[in-house]
């Protein structure tokens, strides 16, 4: 079988497993009435056409509610007891979440050597709390997290010259992309840079000057044209505040249902992973956990930081497991 081919066979796998995961959202609950309420009840009018009067960040989001849109247009009606707008954005983020997943399997491939580990990490991705609680259940962080992880992926096959391509529908999915893949990119570049690495940082630049505009120019058409990233931090604090507020978030029970296992199992293999990726990974995440503890954002913390670390962590997870197995295996046929 073709690499394309194969690929496209884990993609559908992954869409159907996705699709799975997410089924609660259809009939069993509402999101707009459960956890991060107001995110999705923003996107649900947003997939409906009532765009009018959505707060920013929200309304500026509009990667994920305006491609729903065909998919409601087509579906409603017809679904039986099905909820026609959280089917749409199911049927979205089981994409996005499917296209993280198999560019996950062909990262893990391309780093350990093979391809069993590569879809392996893609399972433990998929199997993760975030992913059918969060990543599927009418949000828009599954497109957050495919662009970041086609971040790694164009970094890892030294394409710099993709990431302000990147940028549009990263920026476009949810406007913390910018800042998140910046720091990535920035702390990869930074582990690899060499004499000649200057063209590599000038990618970097061109990536978050294309996000940024996107952003502008999403929230001043979309959202409210006074809207800014900066009033999202709130009012200055003292340093004791801050502490306690990051203390707060890191220690949370959303951190516990994301990382309980996969933080554990995934850094026995960190040091095995490229320098690059690991540098870029911690990077991203020390600005989400410093901005993230700034703004209070409390246990959602737990969702920007497993859309950076996430693929990372599950690859190392999986590495680790996989030798454990051959381990094994290798004990057992003595």
């Amino acid at each position: 079988m073709t690499s394309v081919r194969f690929r496209l066979v884990l993609w559908t796998l992954w869409c159907i497993v996705s699709f799975g995961l997410g089924y609660a959202t259809l009939n069993r609950y509402d999101p707009a009435a459960a956890g991060g309420a107001q995110d999705a009840a923003s996107y649900r009018r947003m997939v409906t056409g009532e765009t009018e009067g959505i707060a920013a960040p929200f309304g500026s989001r509009a990667l994920v509610p305006y491609l729903a849109r065909p998919v409601y247009w087509a579906a409603r009606g017809r679904l039986s007891t099905w909820d026609a707008v959280w089917f749409s954005l199911l049927v979205v983020n089981a994409g996005f979440t499917a296209t993280t997943a198999t560019l996950l399997a062909g990262i893990g491939a391309r780093v350990t050597g093979n391809g069993t580990t590569g879809v392996l990490a893609a399972a433990l991705f998929l199997l993760n709390f975030a992913v059918a609680n969060l990543q599927l259940a009418g949000l828009v962080d599954a497109a957050e997290t495919c662009a970041l992880a086609a971040v790694v992926w164009v970094l890892i096959r030294n394409a710099w010259w993709a990431l302000p391509l990147i940028a549009i529908p990263g920026a476009l999915a949810k406007e913390t992309f910018v800042p998140i893949a910046l720091g990535f990119a920035g702390g990869w570049w930074w582990a690899s840079r060499t004499s000649g690495s200057h063209s590599r940082l000038g990618w970097v630049a061109a990536m978050g000057a294309a996000g940024s505009a996107v952003v502008i120019a999403a929230e001043r058409a979309l959202s409210s044209p006074t809207a800014s990233p900066l009033d999202l931090l709130g009012p200055p604090m003292s340093l004791s505040a801050f502490a306690q507020q990051c203390a707060a978030a890191v220690f949370s029970p959303g951190m516990l249902y994301v990382f309980v296992w996969l933080l554990p199992l995934g850094v026995w293999r960190l040091r095995a992973l490229p320098r690059t990726w690991v540098t870029g990974a911690c990077v991203a995440a020390g600005l989400v956990t410093i901005f993230g503890a700034y703004a209070d954002i409390g246990s959602n913390l737990a969702r920007p930081l497993f859309n950076t670390l996430g693929p990372m962590l599950s690859l190392s997870a999986a590495w680790f497991v996989a030798d454990l197995a051959q381990t094994n295996a290798v004990k057992s046929s003595r």
